[in-house]
């Protein structure tokens, strides 16, 4: 599914679920739905071009999910979305939220950190988190293209 296609679905997904929240009377420290989004950029700002994967995983729950970074028109951005169709709750106010890095299935060295869920990330049921490429990622992907010129 194309970015701006899936940026389509998750927003009409936090519409619909932020209007059934608001007549259920869901609280704001548990959310049915909830989306990380951001852009991920070089050291020196400019928007990453694919090549990237960045994984989510709500460190309480143990959900995982991912999005392959965007390229051209959606350079350096991702979106997922945890989400319970029953009404459950994926998240919480003061979940934590891992936030990892990979280039294909490797795990890129030191790109990890953590956000912690606030109660206003749960009751807008998003949060934006921006990344930016770490060096040794850099390094990685240079080093894979040097190597494979001599394989």
């Amino acid at each position: 599914m194309n970015n701006l296609l899936k940026t389509l679905v998750v927003a009409a997904a936090v519409t619909v679920l932020g209007l059934v929240a608001f007549q259920t009377g869901w609280s704001q420290t548990v959310s049915p739905v909830f989306v990380v989004y951001g852009t991920m950029t070089t050291q020196d700002g400019n928007p990453v071009e694919g090549t990237y994967t960045i994984v989510i995983e709500n460190l309480r729950t143990g959900a995982v999910v991912d999005d392959d970074v965007g390229a051209g028109e959606n350079a350096g951005k991702f979106a997922v979305v945890f989400i319970d169709y029953y009404g459950g709750s994926v998240v919480m106010a003061g979940d934590e939220i891992g936030i990892s890095v990979r280039i294909g299935q490797t795990p890129v060295t030191g790109a990890y950190e953590i956000h912690q869920v606030t109660a206003e990330d749960v009751l807008d049921m998003r949060v934006m988190i921006n990344i930016i490429e770490p060096q040794v990622a850099v390094d990685s992907k240079t080093w894979g293209a040097i190597k494979s010129l001599y394989q």
